[in-house]
């Protein structure tokens, strides 16, 4: 997660591209330092650098390893509170995070030989370093510039004034509204829901979801509340980064004077020159929006572009036919796709056998279905994206997969499948549980439809 492979050590001080710590570890003392002198180089050094062998030492890229290692986390405790990946404290963090984890992973073995402690469940001492992780401290920056847009109260000064923010006394509260909704629209990441009994009946009688649902409202003035053994976690499906820190609430600082609100903004009663005063910073901040946006349209194309990779390493014709499904390929298959996926595991292994496969078929399916709307969401905003060259070796990366065998004998196989559903959902309990004949069609047609929105914005520029 935090190098994008095991292929990798300490070496000269640098992150050096050869042997692998990951398949030779005895998890002794040895190899638990070796990591934590790997991690230092990583995250603690002010540039490290990286080298293959053969090959001349380059950067590494510590903000990508960073996310990737903060989304890791996330996807075991997706409430964890971490510093922003661009924040100066980011890498202390980071390194502390990362040693509470290698320090989880190298408790006290019960047993002497390296494939028993492979197999040993640590899942206990790595919760307990997630609790650990919870009450890090670190510093929030909280210089008051455009740029820092990661603070509980984020300061935006006026643009007429850049030169001289000291000039800018006069201060407003601004609701961003539908800008940042439509942001978080554009740019949002699938976080796949998953649940959990640990009771293990997965009762169909169960009234979790009904309770679920209704439980932000009231009845008699009673709020409901959700069973304590059932509940859903989160998983992300990718470790790419899609991450937009922006504010819904911020100040606007401005400079006044009587003839600035005569001239500027032509108004005499307080109202009004509240208002104006909040159209005029909406629209600076739109224009700084603006600014970060090919950033961010690079970020939600690599993401993508990941998913549709993930969800294509998927053996789907096993997963739509009529057979049973063994809780073993299950295994492999769930893993192609979720990320954090041990946890699932540590709920699942003391159900039965049947049990386990009908979760696990289900969280595939529920996968594809999420990627799918997805994809479709996508083709909504497509024509918007800046041509770059991003967006030339992503376009020639769907055409490679439209293009490609497996394609073809999906939507072959597809063409084949029953589209009219045999029965109806009963219960929100049935509804979690059901597949539809249309998913692999559905899932087909938003890709073929995505590479064709692809291809009209490349006629267009």
């Amino acid at each position: 997660m935090i190098f994008g492979g095991t292929t990798v050590k300490p070496a000269g001080g640098k992150i050096y591209k050869s042997g692998n710590l990951f398949s030779s570890c005895k998890y002794n003392d040895t190899d638990r330092d070796t990591y934590i002198d790997l991690l230092q180089i990583t995250y603690l050094d002010d540039a490290p650098k990286q080298q293959s062998p053969s090959f001349d030492p380059d950067i590494f890229n510590k903000k990508e390893s960073i996310s990737r290692f903060f989304n890791y986390l996330r996807s075991y405790r997706e409430a964890l509170f971490l510093p922003d990946v661009d924040a100066p404290s980011s890498s202390i963090f980071a390194f502390e995070a990362a040693v509470t984890i290698i320090t989880a992973i190298f408790s006290p073995p019960s047993e002497s030989d390296k494939f028993k402690i492979e197999d040993e469940d640590i899942s206990i001492a790595f919760r307990k370093a997630l609790d650990r992780i919870e009450k890090i401290e670190y510093n929030v920056d909280l210089e008051d510039d455009a740029n820092s847009f990661n603070n509980e109260r984020t300061t935006f000064y006026d643009n007429d004034y850049s030169t001289d923010k000291s000039k800018c006394s006069y201060s407003v509260l601004v609701e961003t509204g539908n800008i940042v909704s439509k942001l978080r629209d554009r740019y949002h990441a699938i976080l796949l829901r998953i649940y959990i009994d640990k009771s293990r009946k997965y009762n169909n009688q169960s009234s979790f979801f009904y309770n679920e649902l209704i439980s932000t409202l009231y009845l008699d003035n009673i709020r409901h509340t959700k069973p304590q053994d059932e509940f859903f976690i989160v998983k992300p499906l990718s470790l790419r980064a899609v991450s937009i820190s922006v504010p819904d609430l911020w100040t606007y600082k401005t400079y006044l004077d009587e003839k600035i609100v005569l001239t500027e903004y032509k108004c005499n009663d307080k109202d009004s020159l509240k208002k104006r005063i909040i159209a005029k910073a909406k629209k600076q901040y739109a224009e700084y929006i603006d600014i970060l946006k090919p950033e961010w349209d690079i970020d939600i194309l690599n993401y993508t572009g990941d998913i549709i990779k993930r969800v294509m390493s998927l053996d789907l014709l096993w997963l739509y036919n009529d057979a049973n499904k063994e809780s073993g390929k299950c295994r492999e298959e769930v893993e192609k796709i979720i990320v954090g996926y041990p946890e699932i595991y540590s709920y699942l292994d003391s159900c039965s056998d049947e049990t386990q496969s009908k979760q696990l078929t289900i969280i595939l399916h529920h996968a594809v279905k999420e990627i799918t709307a997805f994809i479709n969401n996508r083709c909504r905003f497509i024509s918007e994206y800046v041509i770059s060259q991003e967006f030339s070796d992503h376009k020639q990366y769907v055409k490679g997969i439209v293009n490609g065998n497996k394609f073809k004998k999906l939507k072959t196989f597809s063409e084949g499948m029953n589209s009219e559903d045999s029965s109806e959902p009963q219960s929100l309990f049935d509804e979690y549980y059901y597949t539809s004949g249309n998913e692999l069609p559905q899932l087909i047609s938003s890709l073929q439809s995505y590479y064709e929105a692809l291809k009209k914005v490349h006629k267009e520029s």
